[in-house]
C-alpha cells in the first residue's frame, strides 16, 4: 500500500460520511476498510491507515452538517410530528 492509496481510503470515509450522517464515524471506516481488506492486510504495519484517526477525521468531516445547540427553551411543539399515545393520561 502506498501513500495514494491511505489517501483514497481516506477520501472513501470522507464521502461516504458525509452521505451516512446517523451512521456512527467508527462503522463508516470498518466498512471501508472491510472493502478494501486485501490491500491493507498485505501493506507494513507501519503505512496502514490509522482506525481512530479516520474516525475523528470523518467526525470533523460532519461537524458542520450538525444542527446548532439550542441557546434558549423557546420552541414550538409541531404535534403533527407525534404519535397519537404520546401523551400521558392524567388520573383522577
Amino acid at each position: 500500500m502506498c501513500f495514494h492509496e491511505s489517501y483514497a481510503i481516506t477520501l472513501q470515509v470522507y464521502s461516504i460520511a458525509s452521505c451516512s450522517i446517523f451512521q456512527s464515524a467508527a462503522a463508516v471506516v470498518e466498512d471501508v476498510l472491510s472493502q478494501d481488506a486485501a490491500a491493507t492486510a498485505e501493506a507494513p504495519p507501519a503505512s496502514r491507515p490509522n482506525v481512530d484517526y479516520l474516525a475523528r477525521a470523518a467526525n470533523r468531516r460532519r461537524v458542520n452538517m450538525r444542527p446548532t445547540e439550542p441557546t434558549t427553551l423557546d420552541f414550538d411543539l409541531a404535534s403533527d410530528f407525534l404519535p397519537t399515545d404520546f401523551y400521558r393520561q392524567r388520573s383522577g
